[in-house]
């Protein structure tokens, strides 16, 4: 029944995505399922790839692969073999997979989740489809500070900037930011990256507000912006490329 329902609901993911109603009903047929259960992804950039459910992160589009599809597509098309990738908020770890995938064994990917069980769930798909190449930072805030720890949702994180992570791994390509409100002091501790290595940014802004000052400062510094809403909420999603 599951997969009959899928093959049926592919065609029309973003009619269903749109209408609210029949969107969570589809939803919740999807998340009957067991807990920890394996699964192929049935669509998009991570087509084809093992994913693990939780009743914890219940996001059924990861499985299906619907999830975020811009973002998705700017992974796909930002990244080439032997890239780096900063997920910065990265959850359960679906774009980190999608950028896995794109920069291949001889890139890198660096996972930043400051939630200690969203970065074992991060660390769980990497192992599940054998992407070494995933480097899992735990109990890690990014912003435009660095120093003493602080705490994020509970959890000890220590700060630290997109900077100084460049300087620990190696320059970026792409650079996603998805970090509940403070994409702004995410991006002022950027500010030597975007300016010596260019790299296309991706930010999920939590409001119209955000999206505008965000748009504006990626303008400010040589960035074409594209902006869109997301799927769900009141979020934009910013796609940013040199210009």
């Amino acid at each position: 029944m599951l997969s009959h329902l899928i093959r049926w609901a592919a065609p029309y993911r973003t009619w269903i995505v749109r209408h609210r109603l029949l969107r969570s009903v589809v939803l919740r047929i999807l998340t009957l399922h067991r807990d920890g259960s394996v699964t192929v992804v049935r669509l998009g950039q991570a087509k084809g790839l093992q994913w693990r459910r939780s009743k914890r992160n219940v996001v059924v589009e990861y499985w299906l692969g619907t999830f975020e599809p811009l973002v998705q597509q700017t992974i796909a098309e930002s990244l080439s073999p032997g890239d780096a990738f900063f997920d910065v908020g990265s959850h359960s770890g679906f774009h980190s997979l999608v950028g896995a995938r794109a920069v291949g064994p001889a890139g890198l990917v660096v996972a930043i989740e400051p939630d200690p069980a969203n970065a074992a769930e991060v660390e769980g798909q990497a192992a599940l489809n054998g992407f070494d190449h995933i480097t899992v930072v735990r109990k890690v805030a990014v912003s435009d500070l660095s120093g003493a720890s602080s705490s994020t949702d509970g959890a000890a994180a220590t700060p630290t900037t997109i900077d100084e992570l460049t300087q620990e791994f190696r320059p970026p390509s792409l650079i996603k930011i998805d970090v509940e409100g403070l994409e702004l002091e995410v991006l002022r501790g950027a500010a030597a990256t975007l300016r010596e290595h260019r790299p296309t940014v991706a930010v999920e802004a939590h409001s119209d507000g955000l999206a505008d000052i965000t748009v504006a400062r990626l303008t400010a510094l040589g960035y074409h912006c594209v902006t869109r809403p997301a799927p769900y909420g009141p979020e934009f999603h910013i796609v940013a490329k040199p210009t």
